[in-house]
């Protein structure tokens, strides 16, 4: 009887060091989209112990080629921030690596410009340009795989869309949510 359960005891011990530990905290930075669009974006995320984890992210861009194609003509929008709070649900067990459904909401501000036609007194045709600026909230869904190194770094891939549901005709139709995020949890 003794010899079973110090057997069984091993048996567990071993099993029990072979699950890594869950971490409860994430957080994060977008590295595509630091190098593609000069976006530079944090998230935190908190995982549940279910397969239910919930965060926040939020991002500033600061790129000068997206201020010279707004400045130009090339782009009627050019976004400055977003705050952007997510659900996800993990779509397998791993605690390794996993692929992942998101559902999100992006309220988002920017600046916006448009031209306008309008008549003189003569009859004829002017074009001005009228800027300002937006804000606007969008939602939308994205879908994801992680990867975690040595339980600690995180390499994150995602793809999302979303659709701004408000200032339609200011801000931009769609909302994307793309990246290859590395990151530490703890």
């Amino acid at each position: 009887m003794y010899k079973s359960f110090l057997l069984f005891l091993i048996c567990f011990s071993a099993a029990a060091q072979d699950q890594p530990a869950m971490k409860h905290h994430e957080i994060r930075t977008n590295v595509l989209g630091t190098i593609s669009q000069g976006n530079y974006n944090l998230s935190i995320e908190k995982q549940t112990a279910g397969s239910f984890s919930y965060g926040l992210g939020g991002s500033i861009t600061q790129s000068s080629s997206q201020k010279a194609a707004y400045e130009t003509g090339n782009k009627s929008n050019l976004p400055v921030w977003d705050i952007t709070p997510f659900v996800r649900y993990k779509l397998s067990k791993s605690l390794r690596s996993y692929y992942f459904a998101e559902a999100f909401s992006s309220l988002n501000h920017g600046k916006y410009k448009d031209i306008i036609r309008n008549t003189d007194a003569d009859n004829n045709a002017v074009y001005i340009v009228e800027k300002g600026k937006y804000t606007s909230l969008a939602l939308g869904g994205s879908l994801g795989y992680k990867f975690v190194i040595k339980q600690v770094f995180v390499l994150e891939f995602l793809v999302g869309f979303g659709s701004n549901l408000l200032d339609t005709k200011k801000s931009p139709d769609v909302v994307s949510r793309v990246g290859l995020s590395i990151g530490y949890q703890f």
